[in-house]
């Protein structure tokens, strides 16, 4: 839960740490790093609730049960990954005062969520109603790094050629 308050700070210091392109730069390149390691601390939590899946039979004698239960235990694991980004990244667009994106974000992730709740008849449907949630929360805070936050800049590796592909359709090279 930390991790999402040391984005919103660091983020801030590295803008204010210098002027104009180079702060912007400075603070791109100290979000980017922190998205990374969200990956990282997602992966490393997800990996330790799938080590615990054998500790679900501590919870019910039932095997039915302990059956129904693997499945939204494994869900909920591979989330981690997600959330670990997502939570990194809107930590880092509280830094960049970007309240009306997050905002917005929330509103069509919590709309998304809620429809898909409609139809949810099974604790697996439910877990994939937060995946819902938080792949559109995710989507969010990737389009705001990458396309339209203050920190967006040139495109990342891999996505230049599409950025070339779009300025060659608008007559540009």
């Amino acid at each position: 839960a930390a991790a999402p308050q040391v984005a919103s700070i660091i983020v801030p210091a590295e803008l204010s740490s210098s002027k104009g392109a180079e702060a912007t730069a400075a603070a791109r390149a100290a979000a980017s790093r922190l998205l990374c390691w969200g990956v990282v601390l997602g992966a490393l939590l997800g990996a330790a609730q799938l080590a615990a899946l054998p500790l679900l039979g501590l919870f019910s004698t039932l095997p039915e049960v302990r059956r129904a239960a693997v499945a939204p235990s494994v869900l909920g694991a591979v989330l981690q990954l997600f959330n670990g980004v997502t939570f990194i990244g809107e930590g880092v667009m509280v830094g960049t005062q970007s309240f009306p994106a997050l905002a917005a974000g929330q509103v069509v992730a919590t709309a998304a969520l809620l429809a898909g709740l409609r139809r949810a008849h099974s604790l697996t449907a439910v877990w994939w109603c937060f995946w819902l949630f938080n792949g559109v929360r995710l989507a969010n805070v990737l389009c705001h790094h990458f396309v339209r936050g203050p920190l967006a800049g040139e495109p990342p590796h891999g996505l230049r050629w599409a950025a070339r592909r779009r300025g060659r359709r608008a007559g540009t090279s």
